[in-house]
């Protein structure tokens, strides 16, 4: 046995293998069929060239170049169909003038005009020094198949997908390592006497050919890399029980067969497993991800809707409350008590819609990220208490005599209450708070107070209500969008649901902490806001 023909048996083993693998995986598929048959055709060449490697006889080695011819011939032909179906190109006209021509030299092979004698060379009968001019005829339409196969590849190459074009790629090297193993075994028959020794890489030229049908679902090479592997050594172990030279041997080499059998199914059958796994959460994160994409559109699309829509209700409302305002402080003269207890009532709905409008609009910035802030030094216990003050004189001076409130606020006089933070947005959420709990207190009192955190000298603020609570089911959503309680929403039904959550989201672009603390519904609750104190 020469190199020659070791090169020949391990094409065509290794081109068998594969072809009945990916037939066994996806013979529905006709791209894999095509690849299946061609694969087929190289294994044909494969085999007939370990055979002339053999043999001794003249007349053998001319039948095996025969039977190798099979494969030669059409192994062009497949290629060029391959390549349109790969493609999607339609040229059927073109198809059935190669296979014509490729039925043309299968007939030619069987007769003394085509292949015609054989010569001695690398310890092995070649055939035909010189060639025929019938297969100096076939020998061009072999390598124009190539450059034409290269030109479509080309052609098509800038206009395919991403995926197409890395396919493509492998395509031109597969055919390229193919064509360049294959070409060598032309040289002895026009008596240029180069050892074919390029035939070993013609293996890879299905190898990569697969490669580049499975690109874009790379996973399957895994399964058929790991059948491959398992059959060849199968395949190996069972050949050399042919050659055991007694019982004993026999039956240690069966029982290795049967292990390494069952080993190598239970391998393959994990892989499977694995691959359909990793397909589905494949797919899974596909779905998830353009699922992702389309619900990133709609929130940016909400949050424009958003921001549009609260800027055209800021004004008119605006307009609104001014002139409730300016009625109600007599600026158009005395009106009645009546009247006047029905434009408080326009002055505070507008008041709130206000409210509500700027909690929306702030929701858009905060989630388009263009929320501004203005750090500076900001004394809280002034801020604190002048709101304080305000929403007391508020209570204080309301149509509404149904609530019976006692606003208070509490601070060390001789503390420094300081800190770097956005005074306007403080003020909102200091407001959010303290309005809150006079929402969600019908009678009882409301401690605002300040104090200083022991452990880092951080400013906090707590304000205390004797208001109707949050239950444990209600406090982990408090500060969610839209997370209100059943029972606040009975209370106060014109609430957003939003100011808690804008607050939070100022608090932490201060680094700060807000939380809330309670017994449970009817029992009071406790807001708590910490600060960092200013660094001097």
């Amino acid at each position: 046995m020469n190199l020659f023909g070791i090169s020949g048996i391990i094409t065509g083993i290794t081109s068998l293998l594969l072809s009945l693998i990916v037939l066994g995986h996806n013979y529905k598929n006709p791209l894999s069929r095509l690849w299946a048959l061609f694969a087929f055709l190289v294994a044909i060449w494969g085999f007939g060239v370990y055979e002339i490697a053999r043999t001794q006889s003249p007349e053998w080695a001319l039948f095996w170049w025969r039977i190798t011819h099979l494969g030669v011939i059409l192994i062009p032909v497949i290629s060029i169909h391959f390549t349109f179906l790969f493609l999607g190109i339609r040229k059927m006209w073109m198809l059935r003038f190669v296979y014509g021509i490729g039925i043309f030299f299968l007939i030619l092979n069987t007769t003394p005009y085509f292949i015609v004698n054989t010569r001695y060379v690398f310890n092995s009968f070649y055939y035909d020094s010189p060639p025929t001019n019938l297969y100096l005829l076939f020998t061009l339409f072999f390598f124009l198949s190539f450059i034409y196969t290269n030109y479509l590849l080309y052609t098509n190459y800038k206009k395919a997908s991403l995926i197409k074009q890395k396919q493509i790629l492998y395509f031109f090297l597969a055919i390229f390592i193919g064509f360049l193993g294959g070409s060598t075994n032309f040289l002895p028959v026009f008596e240029v006497d180069v050892y074919p020794i390029l035939n070993f890489i013609v293996p890879l030229y299905p190898i990569i050919l697969l490669y580049a049908i499975l690109k874009d679902r790379i996973l399957n090479i895994k399964i058929i890399t790991t059948e491959l592997f398992t059959s060849l050594v199968l395949l190996i172990i069972l050949g050399e029980l042919f050659f055991v030279k007694n019982t004993t041997e026999f039956f240690i080499k069966g029982i290795i067969f049967l292990i390494l059998s069952f080993f190598g199914y239970m391998i393959i059958r994990s892989v499977h497993a694995e691959v359909r796994a990793r397909e589905e959460i494949e797919e899974l994160a596909a779905k998830l991800e353009f699922a992702n994409l389309r619900l990133k559109q709609l929130d940016e699309a909400k949050s424009d809707f958003l921001s549009i829509a609260s800027h055209q209700l800021r004004t008119p409302l605006t307009a609104i409350k001014g002139y409730a305002s300016m009625i109600l402080e007599g600026s158009y003269g005395k009106i009645s008590a009546t009247t006047k207890s029905a434009v408080d009532k326009i002055f505070q709905s507008s008041q709130r819609l206000v409210l509500i409008i700027g909690d929306f609009l702030d929701i858009s910035h905060i989630e388009q990220g263009t929320m501004q802030y203005d750090f500076a030094a900001l004394d809280v216990k002034e801020l604190t208490k002048g709101l304080t003050d305000e929403f007391k004189a508020t209570i204080e001076s309301s149509t509404d005599k149904s609530k019976a409130l006692k606003i208070s606020f509490e601070a060390d006089e001789k503390e420094n209450f300081s800190v770097n933070a956005d005074r306007n947005k403080i003020r909102q959420v200091v407001s959010n708070l303290i309005d809150n709990s006079i929402k969600y207190t019908p009678a009882g009192f409301i401690k605002v107070s300040l104090s200083k955190v022991s452990e880092n000298g951080n400013v906090l603020l707590k304000i205390e209500d004797s208001g109707i609570g949050i239950s444990a089911e209600t406090m982990p959503n408090l500060f969610k969008k839209f997370g209100r309680a059943r029972s606040l929403s009975s209370a106060y039904a014109n609430g957003s649901g939003l100011g808690l959550y804008v607050a939070k989201e100022i608090i932490k672009a201060h680094k700060g902490k807000i939380w809330a603390e309670s017994e449970g519904e009817g029992k009071g609750s406790k807001f708590f806001v910490e600060l960092g104190e200013e660094k001097h």
